[in-house]
């Protein structure tokens, strides 16, 4: 009985326009950068979402299939995730000036080097792995295009 007026107590909200409830198997997570690409899989733009001043930007809130749990294995998610395992991009890929901080920059990355290989590679893999029907999307389709034009 309770369970039951959970579950339309839940029904009901997700009904609702601007709820902020998501549907079955999807969540809300900030996603401070979009990959914007065309039907081609060519790169159109990278939309930063973030709004706010200085250090306090907050990213906007988007709809997206539920995410898995991040452990200290290789889990992706399908279709978004962060640089790493999207495009197989370290994030302490940036320079330091402090020659010090540069060389431990440097260790850092290449020790990390299979791993965001792993990752980029899990994320594409789940992307694949995927039915048939979802596969032969046009925008599926893009994505996967990209990946590969990117790598």
């Amino acid at each position: 009985m309770i369970l039951q007026a959970l579950n339309e107590y839940y029904q009901r909200k997700t009904a609702e326009p601007g709820a902020g409830l998501a549907e079955l198997g999807f969540e809300q997570k900030e996603l401070p950068f979009i990959i914007e690409i065309n039907a081609q899989g060519e790169l159109v733009q990278i939309e930063d979402t973030r709004e706010g001043i200085g250090n306090k930007k907050t990213a906007q809130s988007f709809t997206v299939p539920q995410g898995v749990k991040k452990t200290s294995g290789v889990a992706t998610n399908l279709l978004w995730d962060n640089v790493e395992y999207v495009l197989g991009i370290d994030k302490n890929s940036q320079s330091k000036e402090d020659p010090e901080e540069e060389r431990q920059r440097l260790l850092e990355v290449e020790k990390r080097k299979n791993r965001v290989a792993d990752q980029h590679r899990a994320f594409i893999d789940k992307i694949k792995a995927q039915p048939e029907a979802i596969i032969a999307d046009g925008g599926v389709q893009a994505v996967l295009r990209f990946l590969n034009d990117f790598d």
